[in-house]
């Protein structure tokens, strides 16, 4: 795994409490242990033999590995190495099966939709309203009842289907870092539970 780590290397890490996710980026690596730092106000979300998930992109899709905090210093985490990790997909965003409820909002109108799919980069959904394609929505939606998202949805792929259902792709604009790292860190866990079914 140490050759998957290399000095300088970007990372995205996720402690236990999702809001203290930020960027890192790699000082030191051994066989043991790696040493990363990050913004020192995000360290208090950090603890010893605290669980971490950790990402990034490479060249054959996202590198993902889970693993534990060592120790913690003023604005570096030493990391053990992880015996074992993933590439998942060769797309930029890990896409799911994601079967909930969304709100698309437009010109004062609201829309009650159906999600089908997710990515940290947009979403496939359903309506069974007549719904204008060619503008942008604020949308609203929860990530299993506990984290909520809002941003802007841009319609990328449109096709009207019969009894009046639509079925929209698109991206998501505007979307807070923190939402894109809780729906990665989603994603991620729902394709490590289809691998490993």
């Amino acid at each position: 795994m140490k050759k998957t780590i290399k000095k300088n290397q970007k990372f995205n890490i996720i402690p236990e409490n999702v809001k203290g996710a930020a960027s890192c980026v790699v000082l030191y690596t051994d066989k043991l242990f790696f040493d990363v730092e990050i913004n020192a106000k995000d360290m208090k979300y950090y603890r010893e033999n605290g669980d971490v998930e950790l990402f990034t992109v490479v060249d054959d899709g996202m590198l993902y590995f889970k693993s534990k905090v060592e120790s913690v210093g003023d604005n570096i985490i030493t990391i053990k190495m992880p015996e074992e990790h993933e590439v998942i997909q060769r797309r930029e965003h890990t896409r799911v099966p994601f079967s909930a409820p969304v709100k698309l909002k437009s010109g004062g109108k609201e829309y009650a939709c159906v999600c089908s799919d997710l990515s940290a980069g947009g979403m496939k959904l359903a309506c069974y309203e007549d719904i204008e394609t060619n503008c942008d929505y604020e949308i609203k939606f929860s990530l299993d009842g506990k984290i909520e998202i809002s941003a802007f949805f841009h319609p990328i792929r449109v096709k009207v289907e019969k009894k009046g259902k639509t079925v929209l792709s698109g991206k998501f604009m505007a979307l807070k870092n923190i939402d894109k790292i809780a729906i990665v860190q989603y994603c991620f866990k729902k394709e490590t539970e289809n691998v490993n079914k």
